[in-house]
């Protein structure tokens, strides 16, 4: 090649070194013109990606019934419809469809329109043989977020609209003529009312081992008071004796030793489960009612206060330490070893996932943890020699608890659930062997945890391993207020009041509310294993509908908090309270200093 020609860095062809555009594909060889992207090259970019933050932040938060299926369509009209516009302003001004080869404007708007995601980043790649910048790395990642994000909270939006809606009248009728019939009128949620409205639950509960008490949010007054009421009730008419929930089993031992014989500060005891959740004025006046009931009863007929979950496990690491120093102090070291990766600060950590992801690398102590149980198993005859049985099993059950915790945070995403659910159905297994065959258990904890229609949640397993004996009592309301903290920011771990409106068309608590007058109570229990097996009813029950679905943060999924449930598939019964309020913060703050820092 002579010094006179040159190759053009786009379509290779030979060309003159002096020309500025390559006659045969159009690129500009101007090379300060190429650096160039111009106000449209970046409205091309900004457009997308105020689109995509927009669907996070306003769509997916919007609570029905303002349609986020609509504003969510708009956005993503308004944003193909806006580029594409500007792709043909902006290819027509650059000569594009001049040369061969080279696409007309209107041929980059048609498919701007129809394949977007395609021809988005196609362009902002081709417009470097005009004279700007190519930005295909940019244009591929501003392409896949938006449309993924379109495409997911569709799906999601979808799904809670196409969920089955009794909007036939019969259907309607049908299930409030049942309701009216079968349903328990509640003449009080609060504690102090008497038991005459809860007399017909004695024939339900009278083979029952274990009544789950589900909530719809773990922050809502009401249900923490009604389980409050049934607590009174199911241990002073019906001989329950443990309450346990859905927090560390270490940490309500301190709580335990307060209902059983006194001992300890409450308020302490409360605040030192480290569940902002659970340190409320509703759960310390259960508490000592438990104490006021306990002093009355000789020990044997006491009502324990247990945890069936392994999060919150501070004061594991000083119980068994003592307990190895007493029996064989040259384990200590091991131990140690075992524990030290559990031991961190979780005041360090800004948000939620901050500290899930710090945990997950650390669970490759795992094997320690292991070896610690298989160690305490393999000489379980030598260390009761040097204790008592009582000791070694309450010993034994604080190390159980640290490899279930290591076990659930090694579990991939999807599994953490699943492997948590399944370490408290062990638990609750655990007590009554511990406690003996006599024992019969309230179990508060999320309805999601007390469910049994889904594989994988406690409620599952203890329907399998306690068959009929286990009673799944879920809840749901039709608006008002209940507390939730954030997972993001420095006070992610302060509650805040959250509100809704009416429960939305089609919805459980909708078509509960409206049932009130034949059931001569906005508030009652109905018992699904009571519920007809064919017929409208029988139908409506085995469909989803959307029922309240809080947990202890903020929302991350549109449409409110609403998720589809079939009652008649997940549920023994449902207590549907129609108003709620906001839970009270008791008045010791809660102790969020550590979950691993050493007593």
């Amino acid at each position: 090649m002579s010094e006179e020609t040159k190759k053009c860095p786009d379509c290779g062809t030979e060309i003159q070194t002096a020309v500025d555009k390559c006659p045969h594909c159009g690129c500009s060889l101007n090379k300060k013109r190429r650096k160039s992207g111009g106000r449209t090259g970046w409205l091309l970019l900004i457009i997308p990606l105020v689109a995509f933050i927009l669907m996070w932040v306003w769509i997916a938060d919007m609570p029905r019934p303002k349609d986020p299926e609509l504003f969510l369509n708009l956005v993503l009209i308004g944003t193909i419809i806006s580029t594409a516009i500007l792709v043909y302003v902006e290819s027509s001004k650059l000569g594009f469809g001049t040369l061969k080869n080279d696409k007309k404007p209107i041929v980059y708007f048609i498919g701007m329109v129809l394949l977007w995601p395609i021809v988005y980043p196609i362009y902002l790649y081709r417009r470097r043989k005009k004279g700007k910048k190519k930005r295909l790395i940019i244009a591929i990642i501003l392409s896949f977020v938006f449309s993924g994000s379109y495409l997911f909270l569709n799906r999601i939006f979808f799904s809670l609209s196409h969920i089955a809606q009794p909007t036939d009248p019969a259907v309607l009728n049908a299930v409030h003529d049942w309701l009216g019939r079968q349903a328990i009128p509640l003449r009080a949620v609060e504690a102090g009312n008497g038991f005459s409205d809860l007399a017909p639950l004695k024939p339900l509960f009278k083979d029952v081992r274990i009544v789950g008490l589900g909530e719809a949010t773990h922050g809502t007054r009401e249900f923490f008071q009604f389980k409050h009421r049934m607590l009174e009730f199911l241990v002073t008419q019906m001989g329950f004796t443990v309450f346990a929930i859905e927090a560390s089993y270490p940490g309500c031992l301190p709580i335990d030793d307060y209902v059983m014989f006194g001992k300890g500060d409450p308020d302490k005891a409360l605040a030192g489960l480290g569940f902002s959740v659970w340190n409320t004025q509703e759960v310390r006046d259960m508490i000592e009612w438990l104490r006021r009931y306990n002093s009355r009863q000789p020990e044997e007929k006491r009502v324990h206060f247990l945890g069936v979950d392994m999060q919150r496990y501070t004061r594991a690491f000083s119980v068994i330490r003592e307990f190895l120093s007493k029996t064989a102090p040259d384990k200590l070291a091991d131990a140690e070893a075992a524990m030290n990766p559990l031991w961190f600060d979780q005041g360090q950590f800004k948000t939620l996932w901050d500290m899930t992801k710090f945990m997950r690398p650390r669970a490759g102590a795992g094997p320690l943890l292991e070896a610690l149980g298989a160690w305490f198993d393999q000489h379980r005859e030598q260390l009761i020699s040097r204790s008592s049985p009582t000791d070694y099993a309450i010993v034994r059950q604080h190390v159980r608890v640290l490899q279930q915790y290591m076990f659930m945070t090694a579990a991939a995403p999807g599994d953490v659930n699943p492997r948590r659910d399944k370490a408290m159905a062990d638990n609750v297994r655990w007590v009554f062997d511990f406690l003996g065959p006599e024992t019969r258990m309230v179990l508060w904890a999320h309805n999601q945890h007390i469910q049994f229609g889904q594989t994988g949640w406690m409620g599952g397993h203890l329907r399998a391993g306690f068959g009929q004996a286990y009673y799944a009592l879920g809840f749901d309301f039709n608006e008002g207020a209940f507390q939730v903290c954030g997972t993001a920011g420095p006070d992610w771990r302060e509650l805040r009041e959250s509100r809704v409106g009416p429960a939305p068309e089609g919805s459980v608590g909708w078509v509960f509310s409206r049932a009130a007058p034949r059931v001569s109570s906005e508030n009652f229990i109905v018992n699904l294993r009571g519920a007809p097996i064919q017929g409208p009813v029988a139908t409506w029950l085995a469909a989803p509908h959307r029922m309240y679905f809080v947990g202890a943060t903020v929302s991350p999924w549109p449409g409110g908090y609403l998720l589809p449930q079939m009652l008649g598939k997940t549920y023994d019964g449902l207590i549907f309270i129609n108003r709620t309020t906001r839970a009270r913060p008791a008045a010791t703050p809660t102790d969020m200093s550590g979950i691993g820092k050493s007593d």
